[in-house]
């Protein structure tokens, strides 16, 4: 991979809200890649056939692929956020928002995403996506619980991941749930691969 970035944070000291007069932190990254190697929705066979959607992945790669640059953006924001009608609350509820932009220029012939294909599955030249993050510990910090919020603007796709920390056993074990919920339609952009992908997992982890 041939990619260039820079990131940029800045604690905003001159804003302070809430009760607890909080500053927000900025944050923004930027990435341009060179030559980034994409599936073609529409190849040409060495025969003069053309193949479309999955038909196209069966085509000689130098005919089914293609080298495109692709820029990156991303801007947000973390808060360690004090509710004022909570009185008993004892710790911050740390929140994060972020908003990502991808532009690929002369991505209209391109699949969203290597190798997956399906017809109609094609790549926004322009994607946007959204995400809040949002953690809070409960009861002494025993109880941590953490919600993660992914929007696909152009799919109107959703994403939600759940997970609850059990730490009531001391250092050495930690019993964890995580629940993992997607809303979007099959086949139409990284959330609509992961369609189907609903799970509830438990974990236990063991330190010594």
């Amino acid at each position: 991979r041939k990619l260039v970035g820079a990131s940029y944070s800045r604690d905003m000291t001159e804003l302070q809200w809430g009760p607890k007069e909080v500053s927000p932190v900025l944050r923004a990254e930027f990435s341009y890649e060179f030559d980034k190697p994409f599936n073609r929705a529409v190849a040409t066979t060495m025969f003069g056939a053309k193949e479309e959607g999955t038909a196209a992945l069966i085509v000689d790669p130098s005919r089914g692929v293609a080298e495109r640059d692709q820029v990156s953006f991303m801007i947000g924001a973390d808060y360690f956020l004090w509710l004022p009608f909570w009185e008993t609350q004892d710790t911050s509820v740390f929140t994060s928002v972020q908003l990502f932009t991808i532009v690929t220029p002369n991505g209209e012939d391109l699949l969203f995403q290597a190798p997956y294909a399906a017809y109609g599955a094609k790549l926004h030249q322009v994607q946007n996506y959204g995400t809040l993050l949002l953690s809070h510990t409960f009861d002494d910090g025993k109880l941590p619980v953490e919600l993660l919020a992914v929007y696909d603007i152009q799919n109107q796709a959703v994403a939600l991941r759940q997970r609850f920390d059990f730490n009531y056993f001391g250092d050495n074990i930690r019993p964890r749930i995580e629940i993992a919920h997607f809303e979007a339609d099959p086949e139409q952009g990284v959330l609509g691969f992961a369609q189907q992908s609903d799970n509830v997992e438990f974990s236990l982890t063991l330190q010594f």
